[in-house]
């Protein structure tokens, strides 16, 4: 059967995003639509202070009325899951969070990248978590010989308040987890990893599949629907990280293709559909000197098959990729979605963000930046026909920065410390939040003047 080429394949859902990197971006996209002659500003209505941690981990739903937080200190003693009714925030001007499991340790590797250990589901039911075991009097996740970490599934109600809803135990800390949106019962809806072993659960908890890979578990996602999940590592067997890639076949997953690549890790996305997949590489720890790789896969109009882990595009830098978000792209024929790619860099003097067509290495945006950035995210948040869409990122820097698709402005805001995590909600706007290493949550929304 004759195949498509990769370098116009299309990708056809919405997409969710969470990133928490290090570096400066790079922004895929099918070309800039037209942008007026309007003008933009962040703007930050409040923030909210978590304590003596590193706010490492945001996510929030797809209606933006709910964000979690995941915070951190070096050694995990302090730490714990906050729930924000971004609606009560806005509406009252009093930042705060509604409930709160303080016994728990959300564990990012901090590993050249965010590794995302925290989600929360689309339709805003269910949060899932990833922890390290820590010997803690409060603790959930306490170590003995066969655990270092757990990952925790909680819902909440109308109200913020956090439920309890299981937990399973692995051998090693969980750095990464992800949370599906449409789920059966008798299938599955969360997905985690830890050292060399990856699971997905059923909705109540029961174990639907699990398997071990060469390397160690740094990012895992999952499609809106569960069909699909990737896996990506830090250093494996030979030198190489690799990705893997699942298809749900209805009673457990099974590998279509794994790519490996020349680096220390990988960060990787998923589009919310399944259907476009982002990696960039990290080489800190083993050369300096070799160049970093964007690269994106991309399935046939019939679907993902093993000959698919040859990458679409491959953009060669000259600097470390510390992270990536996909996120979907709206045409003028709303029926139509294209996904884009939004990454960034983590060395250099390259203080710039650029943009890249879908599958393709031609630069079609750029923006100057002020540092180096570690988190990133993209939205189609308030976007309209012929209208822009945003991105943010956050950086060393200590700011939070967005820019507009066809538009070279800038607009920032400085925290008071380094920003590891941004998020925009897909809806509403959008919202957007950043997490920062002075412990703080800050809330903004977008102003656009005509």
């Amino acid at each position: 059967m004759m195949r498509v080429n990769n370098c116009s394949k299309r990708t056809f859902g919405l997409v969710r995003v969470m990133a928490i990197v290090t570096i400066s971006m790079v922004l895929i996209s099918l070309g800039p639509p037209p942008v007026s002659a309007s003008t933009f500003t962040l703007t930050r209505v409040g923030r909210y202070s978590l304590g003596s941690v590193h706010v490492r981990a945001l996510d929030i739903s797809r209606d933006g009325k709910w964000l979690v937080a995941g915070t951190q200190n070096d050694d995990f003693s302090l730490g714990g899951l906050y729930l924000f009714d971004y609606d009560y925030v806005l509406s009252s001007g009093v930042f705060r969070f509604n409930d709160s499991a303080p016994g728990i340790r959300p564990y990012d590797d901090n590993l050249r990248g965010s590794s995302r250990p925290v989600a929360i589901s689309a339709n805003a039911s269910y949060i899932s978590v990833g922890t390290i075991a820590m010997d803690l009097p409060s603790s959930l996740c306490v170590p003995n010989a066969t655990v270092g970490g757990c990952v925790f599934l909680y819902s909440f109600s109308s109200t913020g308040a956090l439920t309890q809803q299981w937990k399973r135990d692995f051998s090693s800390a969980v750095p990464s987890t992800d949370i599906a949106t449409i789920f059966s019962v008798s299938g599955p809806a969360v997905a985690a990893g830890a050292g060399s072993v990856v699971k997905a659960f059923r909705l109540d908890g029961g174990l639907y599949w699990d398997t071990t890979i060469s390397g160690t578990v740094h990012n895992v996602r999952l499609s809106a629907n569960a069909e699909y999940l990737a896996v990506s590592t830090v250093v494996g067997t030979g030198g190489n990280s690799t990705i893997y890639f699942y298809n749900n076949t209805g009673s457990g997953y099974s590998l279509v293709w794994s790519h490996g690549q020349r680096a220390e890790a990988l960060n990787i996305d998923l589009a919310e559909d399944g259907w476009l997949l982002a990696a960039g590489e990290d080489h800190v720890g083993i050369n300096y000197a070799i160049p970093a790789n964007l690269t994106q896969f991309s399935p046939g109009l019939n679907g993902w098959d093993s000959g698919d882990g040859a990458p679409c595009a491959r953009y060669v830098k000259p600097d470390d990729i510390y992270g990536v978000a996909v996120a979907p792209n709206r045409t003028a024929n709303t029926t139509a979605l294209f996904g884009r790619v939004v990454v960034g860099r983590s060395l250099g003097t390259d203080l710039y963000g650029q943009g890249f067509t879908h599958c393709s290495t031609t630069v079609a945006d750029q923006w100057s930046l002020a540092g180096h950035t570690y988190s990133v995210d993209s939205s189609i948040g308030g976007c309209a026909a012929g209208t822009a869409c945003f991105s943010v990122f956050g950086g060393d820097d200590y700011r939070v920065s967005l820019v507009r698709e066809g538009d070279s402005a800038v607009s920032t805001d400085r925290t008071g410390g380094t920003v590891q995590a941004v998020i925009m909600s897909p809806q509403l706007g959008p919202r957007l939040a950043a997490g920062s290493d002075d412990g703080y949550v800050y809330f903004y929304t977008i102003a656009v003047t005509p």
